[in-house]
C-alpha cells in the first residue's frame, strides 16, 4: 500500500516516539508527513525530517 500511495501520512501519538517495536513497516524515508502532538521525542522528529518527512505538531 505504501508503494502504491500518492502520499504517506503517519498519524502517531507522542508516546510512540521513539519506537521500540520488533516489526518494521517502513523507514522514515518512505513517509511524506508525520502528524503528532507536542512532547514527541525531538531527536526522532529531527531524524525523520532529515530523511525528508514533513513534521506537523497538532
Amino acid at each position: 500500500m505504501i508503494a502504491a500511495a500518492g502520499q504517506v501520512v503517519l498519524l502517531v501519538d507522542r508516546h510512540k516516539f521513539p519506537g521500540t517495536g520488533a516489526l518494521r513497516v517502513c523507514g522514515p524515508e518512505d513517509i511524506d508527513m508525520i502528524v503528532t502532538n507536542d512532547g514527541a521525542d525531538e531527536a526522532t522528529l529531527r531524524a525523520c525530517a532529515a530523511a525528508g518527512a514533513e513534521v506537523l505538531l497538532a
